[in-house]
């Protein structure tokens, strides 16, 4: 499986691996919310979603896919993390495939 990625700039020439938005036509769907739990063995998350009127319920317990882009954010910086480095607590904003498995996350801090 082979999957497609941008390699972004930051005016810092600093660089992070992006990953393209959701494909809402492919069924894929962007959430926010904030992780209560992180399975770090079985790679799932048990997250509480936040709720606007536009939002799809989804399932608390979430897999997250090998492949999955982790990109953590504060103001105008940006640089990826790996699985291991989320924690209980954090704010997010992720994608769901068509398989609602998650293949990327934005961490704001």
């Amino acid at each position: 499986l082979l999957s497609l990625y941008t390699i972004t700039y930051s005016i810092e020439e600093k660089n992070f691996v992006d990953f393209p938005e959701a494909d809402y036509e492919k069924g894929e769907r962007f959430i926010y919310g904030s992780i209560l739990k992180v399975d770090y063995e079985n790679r799932k998350l048990i997250i509480n979603q936040h709720m606007d009127h536009h939002s799809q319920r989804v399932s608390p317990v979430l897999k997250v896919r090998e492949d999955v882009v982790i990109i953590l954010k504060r103001n105008n910086k940006a640089m990826n993390i790996d699985f291991s480095d989320l924690k209980a607590e954090d704010m997010f904003g992720l994608i769901l495939d068509q398989s609602n498995m998650v293949r990327g996350i934005i961490i704001f801090v």
